[in-house]
């Protein structure tokens, strides 16, 4: 959780596999507009990495819909800081959801090398 005086800007959670115990999955992150904090995204992400990776994690996850430009510059940018490779898969396809809705493509980082700073 990212706070500023006292206020909740930001979040991040996240899980690892119980099928795949190298595997943390980000589950939710969200950042609140006009907060004043560059790039506060990369680093809620870049510091759940860190912990996951101290923890044994050889891969990152997360779900995002293709339109979601933001979340997809943060994992580009995770993936190169970790000289990682990104793969990616539809995991739920738009028919599945009830009326209009996209697909859910995960996003698969690794394995993850040491930091490059």
């Amino acid at each position: 959780m990212a706070t500023l005086d006292d206020e909740v800007i930001g979040f991040l959670t996240g899980y690892f596999r119980p099928d795949e115990p190298d595997t943390y999955l980000v589950w939710q992150e969200a950042v609140r507009p006009r907060h004043g904090i560059p790039m506060l995204g990369v680093q809620l992400f870049e510091r759940a990495a860190d912990r996951a990776v101290e923890r044994g994690a050889a891969f990152i996850e997360a779900t995002v819909s293709a339109d979601n430009k933001a979340i997809i510059m943060v994992l580009k940018k995770v993936a190169k800081r970790y000289a990682a490779e990104i793969d990616t898969r539809v995991l739920f396809p738009g028919d599945l959801f009830p009326g209009e809705h996209h697909d859910e493509v995960l996003y698969r980082i690794g394995p993850l090398a040491p930091r490059a700073d």
